[in-house]
């Protein structure tokens, strides 16, 4: 990310839009959509699962779902500014990477100063 704001007190939630607005700029796809907060259904047996909604007993959401169209290109999980990138994050961008249907192929990682991407 560019710019001159300073990190340490940006918001997850400034972070979130910023980085939103980058992607579009940054892709000359017109078909391009960036989803905040999405929500993931997974079925286990006969029953769907919500996952990320207040009624299912499964929590977490992943922050940003990248699409071209209706093809997943990447999910990004965002962690506040003065949050280390550890082995839970990639854990839990992954999951949501391959909630998504079909799973999408690359899981982002930030927290607006260091950002790490990982093949799903």
């Amino acid at each position: 990310m560019t710019g001159t704001e300073q990190v340490s007190h940006v918001s997850e939630a400034s972070l979130e839009a910023r980085l939103a607005r980058f992607l579009l700029a940054s892709f000359p796809d017109p078909a391009l959509d960036i989803d905040h907060q999405p929500t993931f259904t997974i079925r286990l047996g006969h029953t769907d699962h919500v996952v990320g909604t207040k009624q299912t007993w499964a929590g977490g959401r992943a922050d940003i779902l990248v699409t071209s169209g209706k093809r997943p290109l990447a999910v990004i999980e965002l962690k506040a500014p003065d949050e280390s990138i550890d082995e839970d994050a990639k854990h839990q961008a992954l999951s949501y990477a391959r909630l998504v249907e079909p799973m999408a192929p690359l899981a982002i990682v930030t927290n607006g100063t260091q950002t790490l991407t990982f093949r799903s």
